[in-house]
């Protein structure tokens, strides 16, 4: 496959010192499967929206499931993947109907496609930052998904991103996971001080004292880096999500809605500062 073409859209714009300075992309990270950060990601879109921001998703997660979140039928169109190996950089994305949110998905890809796609991204290290900062204009949030585990996903979304959000769920195998997300966050703040990493316990478990053990020694390790909410365990977010919806459309008064709730608040006044 001929790939000159997108590689020159691909990293055709340049970042601007404007979408710099507005710090408002968010990239959703984890070093473990299965935290619950694709989940994440849809709903705080649907919190941001609720509160008059003008929200894109990007995701760069293989997977493809984010849109899942929003509608079925939506799942096989194409995405990011068909779009760069076009020459066509991230494409248009969707409009979530009725919300202010534009969702740009991975695509649905054959394996030829993803390792092209993914020979493109090493050439063009910048080349998903580039495309993210012109969407930072465009939008009040920008939120990046990326899959877990150490890939060239993860570079591109570690050098398009002002903030990362690390999902951590509260056991021992997270926090395994630890170092190696420290290591890489270090690395990248040192080609770019600017951003900031602030790492979020999902699925807590109220009543579970192991849980409670792990939170605290996460709590000294990270200190203020460790937001002060947590996303505790409720089963209306899968239930809302086998009908294709956000937990606070399908349980407005659920305890993970209310987390959410405070967490998009949180990081509201983070891009304020």
């Amino acid at each position: 496959m001929h790939l000159d073409a997108p590689r020159k859209c691909l990293d055709s714009a340049r970042l601007s010192d404007t979408a710099r300075a507005k710090m408002n992309v968010i990239g959703v990270v984890s070093m473990k499967g299965g935290v619950g950060k694709t989940t994440l990601t849809a709903n705080l879109a649907a919190a941001f929206d609720r509160r008059g921001h003008r929200v894109a998703v990007v995701d760069m997660d293989p997977q493809n499931g984010l849109a899942w979140h929003f509608a079925d039928d939506n799942r096989n169109l194409p995405g990011i993947i068909q779009s760069a190996l076009q020459g066509k950089g991230i494409g248009e994305g969707w409009a979530v109907p009725h919300t202010g949110i534009r969702i740009f998905p991975y695509g649905r890809s054959e394996e030829h496609e993803r390792l092209a796609f993914e020979d493109l991204l090493r050439s063009r290290p910048q080349g998903l930052a580039a495309r993210v900062a012109r969407l930072s204009k465009r939008f009040d949030i920008v939120l990046v998904d990326s899959p877990p585990g150490h890939s060239i996903y993860l570079q591109q979304v570690l050098q398009a991103a002002h903030h990362l959000l690390a999902v951590l769920l509260p056991d021992l195998a997270s926090l395994a996971t630890v170092n190696d997300m420290e290591e890489v966050v270090a690395q990248t703040q040192a080609r770019r001080p600017e951003l900031r990493c602030h790492y979020l316990i999902n699925q807590f478990e109220a009543g579970d004292p192991l849980a409670a053990d792990l939170v605290n020694m996460l709590v000294t390790r990270f200190g203020s880096r460790l937001l002060p909410m947590m996303i505790h365990r409720d089963e209306s977010v899968p239930e809302a999500l086998a009908v294709h919806r956000v937990v606070r459309s399908y349980a407005p008064n659920s305890q993970a809605g209310r987390d959410l709730d405070l967490l998009t608040t949180r990081l509201e006044r983070m891009f304020e500062r």
